[in-house]
């Protein structure tokens, strides 16, 4: 009974899933340019007053003029400079001892390599112990050249120590302002500068933006009409089909009817602008009403059982359940009912709560309801009928709590025919 639900069951009826997935696409693109529209256009004085912040956070910026990776090379670069002294010393110390000293390391080794060299054809020992001393001599030659550079690459620069710290704060400083880390000033003041260039270009964006959202208005209204006209093609089938069903389903003379109105909404919707209602007259001589205004239970059963029916390969419910859906007939008509139900539930799950043999003979599983009383608590126990038992229960359906060899000849009967 729920409008939307009627819809899809129709559009899923119809195969319109295509018109819908592009409908779906234009009224995503339609609602997203709009939004850009609205955030562009705002207030002309909000425009203008966020325009000259910007352009004085800019100028802040520009003046500060921050580079990539600049905050990590300072704050190295101001680690070597309060160091320098001690860095200094240490590079002049290692040199001395290693190397500029007359008993340095480099001088000993190459002393101990010289000495070693002389007395290498007496004994292959002395030959391997020189070789090692001797490269042991090159990678002492190598490190002390990585000293000198060191050191001559340091100084003692207060005036460069003062200015790498100024710099440090002001960029720091400036990082804090805006709620952000120093290292991210780059990417903040580039933002600034892409936001002013939108705000400032605003007018000619928003004229492509408005073009743009006709456009996809006009598309959005053309795919529409087509689904529209679909939707209204496939409302006269069904209810031609649902129609005839009823006529089988006690309910002669009854009617149904699929309206398709516009729903007069100004807006797009991801659906289109149908307003999809099923009508129905259960019986002869009266007016069509709405689904949900259908008084009978058991009518509203049957008209739902003729809609599945008939929509049984295009409905995605995975479960029906049928509460004494033969309320009020009997004979060739409710055995009309159980075929249905039966047909039904070939694509689905379909229960169904019955009190006539008709129905019941035509399923493909019994289930028994009993309830018993024990003491004062009352209890219901449902169990599955097996064959034998269900032609017990089909009989005492048909003849009560009576139950005769006829009885039991015609459940039988009916069983065997649904069978066949």
């Amino acid at each position: 009974m729920r409008r939307d639900l009627q819809r899809r069951l129709l559009d899923n009826h119809g195969g319109h899933q295509p018109l819908l997935d592009k409908l779906q696409q234009l009224h995503r693109d339609w609602r997203e340019t709009r939004r850009t529209i609205q955030q562009l256009v705002g207030d002309d004085r909000d425009r203008d007053t966020r325009l000259e912040f910007l352009h004085f956070q800019l100028q802040e910026l520009d003046t500060l003029a921050p580079q990539p990776q600049e905050t990590e090379q300072l704050h190295q670069e101001l680690s070597l400079l309060s160091n320098a002294g001690q860095l200094i010393d240490t590079c002049r110390r290692h040199l001395q001892q290693l190397y500029e000293n007359d008993n340095s390391a480099h001088g000993l080794l190459g002393k101990a390599v010289d000495d070693l060299a002389t007395f290498a054809e007496l004994d292959p020992a002395f030959q391997e112990a020189g070789e090692l001393f001797n490269n042991g001599l090159i990678q002492l030659t190598e490190g002390i050249d990585r000293l000198r550079d060191c050191e001559a690459r340091l100084e003692l620069d207060p005036e460069r120590l003062q200015w790498v710290e100024q710099r440090l704060d002001a960029l720091h400083t400036a990082a804090r302002k805006h709620h952000i880390e120093a290292e991210q000033l780059p990417a903040f003041h580039q933002r600034l500068r892409d936001d002013i260039a939108k705000l400032e270009q605003a007018d000619q964006t928003l004229a492509a933006l408005e073009k743009q959202q006709t456009e996809l208005e006009q598309c959005y209204r053309k795919t529409a009409r087509q689904l529209r006209n679909k939707r209204l093609k496939t409302a006269q089938r069904i209810a031609v089909q649902v129609s005839d069903a009823m006529q089988t389903l006690g309910m002669e003379g009854g009617r149904f009817d699929i309206a398709v109105n516009d729903s007069g909404q100004e807006g797009l919707s991801d659906h289109g602008s149908d307003q999809i209602e099923f009508l129905v007259s259960a019986n002869p001589g009266q007016p069509l009403k709405a689904l949900n205004k259908v008084a009978s239970g058991g009518e509203l059963s049957r008209i739902s059982l003729a809609i599945q029916v008939v929509a049984a390969q295009d409905t995605d419910i995975p479960t029906l359940i049928f509460d004494e859906v033969d309320s009020g007939v009997g004979g060739a008509v409710a055995e009309t009912v159980g075929r249905q139900l039966q047909t039904l539930g070939k694509h689905r799950q379909v229960l169904c709560v019955t009190h006539l043999p008709q129905v019941a003979a035509q399923a493909h599983n019994h289930l028994q309801v009993q309830k018993s009383r024990v003491e004062d608590t009352t209890q219901t126990q449902i169990k599955q009928l097996s064959a034998e038992q269900r032609v017990d229960e089909i009989a005492r359906m048909l003849g009560g709590q009576t139950i005769t060899d006829s009885t039991l000849q015609h459940a039988e009967d009916m069983l065997q025919r649904v069978g066949k």
